[in-house]
């Protein structure tokens, strides 16, 4: 089967550690198309689908986008880049709802299989403001998947969540761009990305957002059973 995962850069895979690679491990029989990119937010993915001709036909489909929805007050850098790469982030739960919506409807055009998936973390105190602020477009992609015949919504949040459950919990999060740059460029392996995690106190991220091994083998092991029971095992 063709299966391809449209999101951001916890698809893109450049910084942590790869789901999709571990994916492609466990189903190797299967051809996967990665279409993730470094700060999509639901409009910009929407909009590079549409530019790009994105849209293809597919026996299955990931949707995974929403973590960079959440309304932050970023650095002058930041907000400069989002700009010029033209990131905007939603402005309300509603604004994301209309997107997300538009964004259904453009890929269960071609594709007849379709996996949406909850936004995860950033920073993994699921009790932040800005986690509180994910669950509700969380509730808002399982509300609105719940319109379409071929679609079904995939809770890889909540799983994060209660692997969490009952460990210490850091706060950290990067607080320059020049961090999330220094780490894509210098951990490159699984060992290096799990031993500066240990050392962060974090338990499934390199960084409270990007994919530590853990939490890879998480993602890879739900989308894989999701899969599996989709094309009938």
């Amino acid at each position: 089967m063709k299966i391809a995962f449209y999101g951001d850069s916890l698809t893109e895979g450049l910084l942590g550690v790869s789901y999709l690679d571990q994916l492609r491990h466990r189903l190797p029989r299967h051809s996967t198309i990665n279409y993730g990119k470094g700060d999509d937010t639901v409009l910009s993915l929407y909009q590079r689908i549409v530019r790009w001709h994105l849209n293809k036909p597919y026996d299955m489909a990931f949707i995974w986008v929403g973590t960079n929805d959440v309304p932050m007050k970023p650095s002058r850098i930041v907000a400069l880049l989002k700009l010029m790469r033209g990131k905007p982030w939603t402005s309300s739960p509603e604004a994301f709802r209309v997107c997300y919506l538009d964004l259904l409807d453009l890929l269960s055009e071609k594709t007849p299989t379709l996996f949406t998936v909850s936004p995860l973390l950033v920073g993994e105190d699921a009790n932040s403001p800005r986690n509180q602020y994910l669950g509700k477009l969380a509730e808002i992609i399982e509300e609105v998947s719940a319109d379409y015949p071929g679609v079904t919504y995939i809770d890889l949040r909540q799983k994060f969540i209660d692997r969490l459950e009952g460990k210490p919990i850091s706060d950290y999060i990067p607080r320059y761009v020049t961090r999330t740059i220094a780490d894509t460029m210098r951990l490159r392996t699984r060992k290096r990305v799990d031993r500066v995690s240990a050392k962060r106190g974090l338990h499934l991220t390199i960084d409270g957002v990007h994919l530590n091994g853990a939490g890879a083998d998480l993602a890879a092991e739900t989308f894989a059973e999701a899969i599996l029971d989709a094309a009938g095992g």
